[in-house]
């Protein structure tokens, strides 16, 4: 599937679940900060996962924190890095490989993985993210 044409399926709410591999929500987030401003872009990745979701029966599979967190992390990442998506991937595999590890040098696990910040976007914690492995991002 060309990203055009997963980028247009993510967008009408008609993708399939088989479609929506890790590397895929990647793409699709990047396709998306191409394409509109930052805000629309997270209201654009964040409805089309809510509805992929609700239609399969698998609410609880979103996180909005997560989706939020990660978009914002392509955002800071994609103004330094290639303008391909496949160069950009290949520069960014710790998304690819270790996502929750990204995710845990702004978050600590037991405030992470819970319902609260699931249901809504949690800031990170100032203390975690000033820890020693947290510094450098």
């Amino acid at each position: 599937m060309t990203d055009d044409n997963l980028l247009r399926r993510f967008e009408d709410h008609v993708i399939d679940a088989e479609a929506m591999t890790h590397e895929n929500h990647l793409r699709l987030a990047w396709l998306l900060l191409r394409k509109y401003p930052l805000p629309e872009a997270m209201m654009h990745y964040r409805d089309g996962l809510l509805a992929l979701t609700t239609r399969l029966g698998l609410t609880d599979k979103y996180h909005e924190t997560i989706t939020f967190t990660l978009m914002l992390v392509l955002y800071d990442r994609m103004a330094h890095g290639p303008d391909d998506l496949d160069a950009f991937l290949a520069a960014n595999q710790d998304l690819l490989t270790d996502c929750k590890g990204v995710l845990t040098r702004w978050y600590r696990a037991e405030d992470l993985f819970t319902d609260a910040a699931r249901l809504r976007f949690r800031f990170p914690d100032p203390a975690h993210a000033a820890t020693p492995a947290a510094e450098g991002d």
